[in-house]
């Protein structure tokens, strides 16, 4: 990269005194803007993209810049060291994300885009039909409730108005749908109008019944409280009307994608590779604000950086500590997030337009793992469409008062990151309510075994589990003690999913003898000799896993294991 006098004197300016705010701020606009100018230029010129990031990788990916650090080899290892691989998420770098964006363009992704957005918004139908049926039963337990069973003598027209009500909520719905057409202009025929008409008048008086219905529950308290159940069922069949109307749009602009199937101009790719990268500086800056710093892309001396393999471990303890963090209706149509790595600092933050985890290099006070902790919370949160987490954490005796939703969402962002560094090194922060909470929602079940990601019942399907299974019968039939010790690992965890308790207690015991230092073979011994009713082997697997591993939350539920025992 070719630096203007400004950028060079801002640099020196940084390199002197890595504090200059003023510095800092020019090097963070003149960064990007330098950055976005340069790609555009090459797509206009039609010039090779892969060289330019290929040449500047360092610079583009981690910031690294001869000007502010002098010599950068020691700090191009220290990133790039690399851990074990292969990740569990797709991890990419700002130069790989460059690449693979262009691609896209100019290969057209708007089609793909649109139909996840489509599945999504089906998915979302799904939900609203279930909600509305459960407020349909809610309003019928009342009424049932309050006109039928309190009655002396229950009325049969009372009992199948009741029982009409969903036929009314089916009529309005329909009613709601032709209004709309009518709205957007769709040619309606003479048969059409009236039948329309017919159906307006059937409706408004089957509306009026139900309002009247409603309004003959003597207690005023449970008579509004319907009324409101009532509302809220007009409300979620207006919802749900919009999302049908939204996917019939998106579905005509596939057609029209399809129709048109032309060659992206220069212009046109430029223009929407600007938008992209600007909407990540933004992103990056957001990080930033949000802990009342100012953004720097460049790497400072004394900055602390993630290295890959630091990014590794930090994943792996979040998958490991919250294992059901993937299990939800998104990872189905869009898969697993994405890890995107970017030059700049802050904690990382979830960037849900795109399904990706963004990463800023430099963490606050060299805090990786709460910067991790801090962009999967907003992951948990944000697919978890139906509140349910929130409004279980809202139970919690010391939150009960709370009812803005957005504090109650940074306290458990708060407690998330204090839970996954703090209280899975094992020490006490969290008061006993919370720690509670966490373990029932967040944490691996306490009464199983460890089982890894990849193991896990919601991420493998039962052809594969089989598949697995019928590969690892034929290379464990043999000397356990001549088998690999992936495959005993592997084996331990598959058995026991099938109950085969014995079996899986001997490869952890092959495995054991030939990998003494693989500690969680220690902890799935325990709990596999307790299925087998072995006393003495789960008391001495749990020690030795003690002995091994003094402090952390995996040790303090051992321990809980070993008391029962031992009494």
């Amino acid at each position: 990269m070719k630096f203007n006098e400004q950028y060079t004197d801002a640099l020196a300016r940084c390199k002197e005194d890595p504090t200059d705010i003023q510095a800092v701020s020019e090097i963070s606009y003149l960064f990007w803007s330098s950055l976005i100018d340069t790609v555009g230029e090459i797509v206009r010129n039609g010039s090779d993209m892969t060289a330019f990031l290929s040449e500047n990788s360092d610079y583009c990916n981690f910031g690294l810049c001869k000007d502010v650090l002098g010599e950068i080899k020691e700090q191009q290892t220290a990133i790039k060291l690399k851990g074990n691989l292969p990740f569990r998420l797709t991890v990419n770098t700002f130069t790989e994300w460059l690449s693979d964006l262009v691609v896209k363009i100019n290969e057209g992704d708007r089609k793909e885009m649109i139909e996840k957005d489509i599945q999504l918004a089906k998915i979302q139908i799904r939900k609203l039909e279930s909600e509305l049926v459960s407020l349909q039963d809610e309003r019928r337990q009342r009424l049932n409730k309050q006109l039928v069973e309190n009655a002396s003598v229950p009325s049969s027209a009372i009992i199948k108005q009741i029982e009409n009500l969903e036929t009314t909520d089916l009529m309005l719905m329909e009613s709601l749908r032709q209004k709309r057409a009518i709205a957007k202009g769709v040619f309606m025929s003479v048969d059409k109008k009236r039948n329309h008409f017919e159906r307006e008048q059937n409706l408004q008086k089957e509306l009026a019944k139900s309002i009247s219905l409603v309004e003959s529950i003597q207690d005023r308290e449970v008579m509004l409280q319907t009324k409101k159940i009532g509302t809220q069922i007009e409300m979620t069949l207006g919802r749900i009307i919009e999302i049908e109307d939204a996917i019939g749009r998106m579905e005509t602009e596939i057609n029209d994608i399809q129709k048109k199937a032309q060659e992206i101009s220069p212009l046109e790719v430029e223009s929407r590779i600007r938008k992209e990268i600007e909407y990540l500086r933004d992103l990056v800056k957001l990080s930033a604000k949000r802990l009342h710093i100012e953004t720097c892309p460049i790497l400072r001396s004394g900055d602390k950086p993630f290295s890959i393999a630091g990014l590794n471990e930090c994943l792996d303890r979040i998958i490991e500590f919250d294992p059901l963090l993937f299990k939800n209706d998104r990872v189905a149509i869009f898969g697993k997030p994405g890890v995107l790595i970017v030059p700049g600092n802050g904690n990382s933050l979830y960037d849900w337009k795109n399904n990706r985890l963004l990463v800023p290099l430099v963490p606050p006070g060299g805090n990786f793992m709460a910067s991790i902790a801090t962009g999967m919370i907003e992951y948990r949160l944000d697919v978890d469409e139906d509140k349910r987490m929130l409004n279980s954490y809202n139970q919690i005796p010391a939150h009960k008062k709370i009812r803005s939703m957005f504090q109650l969402r940074n306290n458990l962002m708060k407690d998330y990151v204090i839970w996954m560094t703090s209280e899975y090194k094992g020490y006490r922060i969290l008061e006993k309510e919370k720690k509670d909470w966490f373990e029932h929602e967040i944490a691996p079940p306490k009464m199983d075994i460890f089982t890894p990601f990849e193991y896990q019942q919601f991420n493998i399907t039962s052809s594969e589990f089989k598949k697995l299974m019928d590969s690892l019968d034929i290379k464990l039939s043999g000397d356990l003690s001549k088998c690999k010790n992936d495959e005993l690992w592997s084996g331990s965890i598959v058995f026991y999913q099938q109950g085969k308790f014995q079996r899986a207690m001997e490869m952890l015991n092959a495995l054991i003898q030939k990998d003494p230092e693989n500690l969680m073979a220690y902890y799935n011994c325990g709990h596999i000799a307790m299925k087998c009713m072995n006393k003495s082997q789960a008391i001495n697997s749990f020690t030795e896993y003690c002995n091994r591993n003094p402090q952390s939350w995996w040790t303090r539920v051992a321990r809980e294991h070993l008391r029962r025992l031992q009494a």
